[in-house]
């Protein structure tokens, strides 16, 4: 999963399913500005480490700058294919 920060920032990243169930979840804190393009990799394995279906998912990344700015979100599909 591929993200860049204009700031520092803590950053939440989840994935769901298309109804909403949530699938997977990585917190970040302090993370400096840049471009990261390594740091998450999904293996398609949920929060208690069993093998997702194949299928289209809902990643959600939450971005929440530590210098006071306003914060965003971003939804996005993505696929999983084993």
């Amino acid at each position: 999963i591929v993200f860049s920060l204009e700031h520092n920032s803590d950053v939440e990243i989840r994935i769901f399913t298309l109804i909403g169930e949530l699938v997977r979840t990585w917190k970040l804190p302090n993370l400096v500005r840049g471009v990261y393009t390594e740091r998450v990799k999904w293996n398609g394995k949920n929060d208690r480490g069993k093998t997702v279906l194949n299928g289209v998912y809902l990643c959600q990344l939450k971005i929440k700058p530590n210098n006071g700015r306003p914060g965003n979100s971003y939804l996005l599909k993505i696929a999983y294919i084993k």
